[in-house]
């Protein structure tokens, strides 16, 4: 389920970082009681770097506009929201479907300025 990634990866992606500084905000209280914390949000991190990058980019080609497309964006908060789901369920992290809504809102936010849309040539 989870991607197994070398720790320092995140701090090459600056997309992930962000990710990263969402999570820990996000789960702030949660994570300090968890001795793997650091871990655990660096693979979530990277992981939905992974979900934006493939609903995104085609043949490693970003795909013109995305950011205005609503079936991209839908199924990449809908990756995301299965990811976090999972990894609450799995990791006994508490989950509030709205706090969880505005996380993937900002994930998304975040992604549409680190991977910012090619214009459409006319």
């Amino acid at each position: 389920m989870f991607i197994s990634f070398d720790s320092d990866s995140v701090d090459g992606n600056p997309a992930a970082s962000v990710f990263y500084e969402l999570l820990t905000q996000h789960w702030q209280s949660a994570f300090s009681q968890k001795s793997n914390k650091i871990k655990l949000t660096i693979e979530l991190s990277l992981e939905i770097d992974a979900i934006i990058r493939f609903h995104i980019f085609s043949y490693d080609i970003l795909v013109k506009e995305w950011q205005a497309n609503n079936s991209i964006e839908y199924q990449i908060k809908l990756a995301i929201g299965n990811l976090l789901f999972d990894a609450g369920a799995i990791h006994h992290l508490p989950f509030d479907y709205e706090k969880m809504d505005e996380l993937i809102d900002a994930c998304v936010a975040a992604a549409k300025i680190h991977y910012p849309a090619q214009p459409v040539e006319s």
